[in-house]
């Protein structure tokens, strides 16, 4: 495993998200900008990733969580999720939406420290999609941006999610903070407007920027 660079250890244990007792790396991005792919090509490097939507998944599979989500939407099945069906719910029920993430939220910090204590790294990535979103900058020793322009981020998620059409990815988009707003918020940026040998060359600046790795 590399060794993160000290100056990027910033935050005390108090203060960090979770009180995570080892600094804490957020990645994050937007829908099509690649952040998952870039999940991989770290891991690659033995680099411990902890993604926040794998959380989330592991929270939709607990059964008490199941009888709550049919408690506010009685429309979804309380043994088996439809999930297509709950986005157009959630994206159309702003009150129901906000009670949803709501009790996400309340539930994460227990699979993230369940996370934590399995693995035991001297630090992590946290691949998580609203990180500015959530104000979650401040919690963390360092952030990055995977970037692709929302012309790129419309194409690739089409072409990815076949069971979306183009209004409901805009509607996504929409949801998010501006990616362009995102890149000025960030301390690193990997863009992945291009091919992906342009985006491993992106993420191996990314390992020397915050761990010396050189080639």
């Amino acid at each position: 495993m590399l060794e993160l660079k000290q100056e990027f250890n910033r935050l005390s244990t108090e203060t960090r998200l979770y009180q995570t007792r080892v600094p804490l790396i957020g990645l994050t991005g937007g829908i099509g900008t690649g952040k998952s792919t870039v999940s991989t090509l770290l891991r690659k490097f033995s680099i411990p990733v902890i993604d926040a939507d794998k959380l989330v998944k592991e929270i939709y599979q607990d059964r008490d969580f199941h009888h709550f989500l049919n408690s506010i939407f009685p429309e979804i099945d309380s043994h088996k999720i439809d999930f297509k069906l709950l986005r157009n719910l959630v994206f159309n029920s702003p009150e129901r939406k906000k009670k949803l993430e709501y009790e996400i939220q309340h539930r994460l910090p227990a699979k993230f420290n369940s996370e934590i204590n399995t693995t035991n790294a001297p630090y992590y990535i946290y691949d998580v999609p609203l990180l500015f979103e959530r104000q979650l900058e401040t919690k963390l020793d360092a952030t990055v941006l995977v970037y692709a322009p929302k012309e790129i981020q419309l194409k690739r998620a089409l072409t990815r999610d076949h069971e979306h059409d183009p209004d409901s990815i805009k509607k996504i988009i929409e949801h998010q903070f501006d990616i362009e707003t995102k890149k000025t918020r960030s301390e690193f940026i990997v863009d992945n407007s291009k091919d992906l040998l342009h985006l491993e060359k992106q993420v191996e600046q990314m390992l020397d920027y915050f761990f010396g790795l050189t080639r």
